[in-house]
């Protein structure tokens, strides 16, 4: 929910390559509001469901026009579909507005029965997403584009840092990224991957 609110500041989606403008053309505004209203809701938990389905179509959207480079965010997919299909959970707005009310409605029976079905595979369907998202990144930027991953080490002299030649620094990084992003997908030591690549 953050990020998809906060990009709207950059007029961006996902990352900073992706211009509203150029994405969105004349309807550039409209996508702007509609991200930060998307995204206030998924922190706030209300209507996350619908909040989710909406980001997903944008998403959709975006692939049109990116192509296979919008496997680099399928982080994204990942979270949100997890969102669809879970919900908010118990600590959420939607929850404490509504509480006992229509508790055995039609709609809320579905919801409940979402939720029972699919709050042990979410984590799974947000390690994927995150894990494909890693490893492609890694292979866009450190082997298919590496140049642009290179330029990077000279510009900011990471050299200093790492002790080796730029084109080794950015083999490795490509190698430990692609790494850790199976581990994600696969489930393997997953608190050490994530301290990993925070810090």
């Amino acid at each position: 929910g953050i990020c998809l609110f906060f990009s709207v500041f950059y007029h961006t989606l996902f990352g900073p390559e992706m211009n509203l403008t150029g994405l969105f053309g004349a309807y550039a505004t409209l996508a702007s509001w509609t991200l930060i209203i998307v995204g206030i809701a998924i922190m706030l938990g209300i209507f996350v469901r619908t909040a989710s389905a909406i980001a997903l179509g944008i998403f959709a959207v975006a692939t049109l026009k990116y192509g296979s480079y919008l496997l680099t965010y399928v982080d994204y997919v990942g979270i949100l579909l997890a969102l669809l299909l879970i919900g908010a959970g118990k600590p959420a707005l939607q929850n404490i507005i509504l509480r006992n009310k229509n508790n055995d409605s039609k709609l809320q029976q579905f919801r409940r029965f979402l939720s029972l079905s699919f709050s042990d595979y979410t984590l799974l369907i947000v390690r994927l997403g995150l894990g494909f998202s890693i490893m492609y990144a890694a292979f866009y930027g450190k082997f298919l584009h590496s140049d642009m991953a290179l330029q990077v080490v000279l510009d900011y002299n990471l050299t200093d840092y790492f002790p080796f030649t730029p084109g080794f620094v950015v083999l490795g990084a490509g190698i430990l990224e692609m790494l850790f992003g199976l581990f994600f997908v696969l489930g393997i030591h997953l608190r050490f991957s994530v301290i990993f690549l925070l810090s």
